[in-house]
């Protein structure tokens, strides 16, 4: 009679982001280290993207507070990637 084996459990599959949400939940949960070279090459690109559309998401000068926290936020998850 054979033994059955238990199953291996499957990690977590981590695949490429494609927003800055997603990008930030990566960082929020620590899963950076899964990515390789290209993943944080695309989660760098992605921030770079954001920050440059900033201008055009706020553009007049009412939303100069709103700009500002948007590009803080948006550096701090730059830091984090490594850049």
């Amino acid at each position: 009679m054979q033994r059955k084996k238990k199953p291996k459990k499957l990690g977590v599959v981590v695949m490429t982001p494609r927003s800055v949400e997603e990008v930030e939940a990566l960082v929020r949960k620590k899963l950076l280290w899964k990515l390789g070279a290209a993943g944080l090459g695309a989660c760098r690109r992605i921030v770079n993207e954001a920050l440059g559309d900033l201008p055009g998401r706020f553009p007049h000068s009412t939303q100069v507070r709103e700009y500002m926290m948007e590009e803080g936020r948006l550096r701090r998850l730059l830091n984090a990637l490594g850049e």
